[in-house]
């Protein structure tokens, strides 16, 4: 079965378009039987080689694509009301809600998400009045040699570990 399509001419990001009689089985950019015209998107420019040639074919009642039939039709070439080329789907947004609305005060039962600052505030750890005064007073030098002290030991282990290693590897 026959049909008249588009085939893209163009270059990158600068389309042009054919317009070809072809076998509608066959890929786009295949053999063709004959070239009718074409069309530039990005100027509207439209041109038939050989109007005569064009209503021959659509007199033998071959198949237009969607894209083709809306040109065609825009153009007067045929008559007729233009049919959808393609189907757009739209991604759904989530919809803003308004701050005093039910939905937003968490009344549907459902978990609500944490905000950033919520998170922040459950990983730092509560610190006591006494926990603060005892780093006032001194409390905070012994945390400090207690960091330290751990550093050494685990250089040391490290140590201890590497000429083992050594020595079962010689």
């Amino acid at each position: 079965m026959l049909a008249i399509r588009l085939q893209r001419t163009g270059k990158k990001h600068q389309p042009q378009f054919r317009i070809v009689l072809a076998e509608k089985q066959k890929h786009v950019s295949k053999k063709f039987i004959e070239i009718l015209g074409n069309y530039n998107p990005r100027n509207k420019q439209f041109i038939i080689d050989n109007p005569e040639r064009v209503q021959y074919w659509l007199s033998q009642h071959v198949e237009l694509s969607p894209s083709i039939n809306n040109l065609f039709v825009e153009k007067g070439i045929i008559q007729g009301s233009k049919v959808q080329a393609r189907r757009v789907v739209k991604k759904e947004e989530p919809k803003a809600e308004a701050p005093g609305s039910v939905e937003a005060s968490g009344a549907t039962g459902l978990p609500t998400e944490a905000t950033p600052a919520e998170e922040v505030d459950k990983k730092e750890p509560e610190t006591s009045a006494a926990e603060i005064a005892s780093e006032s007073e001194g409390g905070k030098a012994e945390t400090d040699n207690s960091n330290q002290e751990s550093v050494p030991e685990s250089t040391e282990e490290k140590a201890v570990e590497a000429p083992g290693k050594e020595g079962s590897a010689s």
